[in-house]
């Protein structure tokens, strides 16, 4: 197993779990409720559904293929869905987005960071 240089604000594995639990709760509630969605209802579920895939599939490029230019890429990519998603959507239920979106930016810095130390 390769080690890996951390940024220094790397925050504790055990973090992880909890906070991925919170945010896919907010992010359960959210997707639950896009059916009710009136105006821009495609253009949502589109940016939705797009950054959770590549969420998942973050995940298999980073950790399982250590290519992290392309992770970087791909979380790059999510921000700017999730940032959409918040700016299209005119519900007040788009602030369960908001731990979500600042989760992503933090994973962003980290990204970046482990792309440039290593």
């Amino acid at each position: 197993m390769v080690r890996l240089i951390l940024p220094p604000l790397a925050p504790p594995k055990w973090l992880f779990g909890p906070a991925w639990g919170l945010l896919y709760i907010l992010l359960g509630i959210y997707c639950a409720n896009l059916s009710f969605v009136k105006n821009n209802r495609h253009i949502l579920y589109t940016y939705m559904y797009v950054q959770l895939t590549l969420n998942i599939f973050w995940t298999v490029v980073f950790f399982s293929f250590s290519n992290f230019l392309f992770a970087t890429i791909m979380i790059v990519v999510m921000d700017i869905l999730v940032m959409a998603i918040i700016w299209i959507d005119r519900r007040p239920i788009k602030l369960l987005l908001v731990p979500y979106l600042l989760w992503l930016l933090f994973a962003t810095y980290l990204s970046v960071s482990v792309l440039v130390l290593n």
